[in-house]
């Protein structure tokens, strides 16, 4: 699987061959380990990335939302405010045509006697 160096010298012995092995399985072990942690930092980094990105967003379509209400509430104000008006000026105009029709009942109560 492995080689140490370039191949031309090699562990002849029992004892070379276990610690040319464990030393290679060691090595193996340690960069494997090493990118996986590498790994899930940059993983850890993009997920955040992305989070922050999407919660960004979420806040701005919320902070839009609510400026569109606003906007609503102030308009539905100021319709309020034009009903209320037309409001008074339809019951002054009541008040005022049921005062002439008391005034023209009251004249020809009058005339009747």
């Amino acid at each position: 699987m492995t080689t140490v160096g370039y191949g031309n010298v090699v562990p002849v012995s029992v004892l070379g061959k276990l610690l040319a092995s464990s030393i290679m399985i060691i090595a193996f072990t340690t960069i494997a380990v090493g990118a996986s942690i590498i790994m899930n930092l940059f993983t850890q980094a993009e997920y955040e990335k992305d989070r922050k990105n999407v919660m960004s967003e979420s806040f701005n379509d919320l902070l839009k939302e609510k400026k569109e209400l606003a906007e609503s509430i102030d308009n539905l104000r100021v319709k309020n405010k034009q009903l209320k008006e037309q409001l008074t000026e339809l019951e002054i105009y009541i008040d005022q045509k049921n005062s002439e029709s008391q005034e023209e009942e009251g004249n020809k109560d009058k005339e009747g006697f």
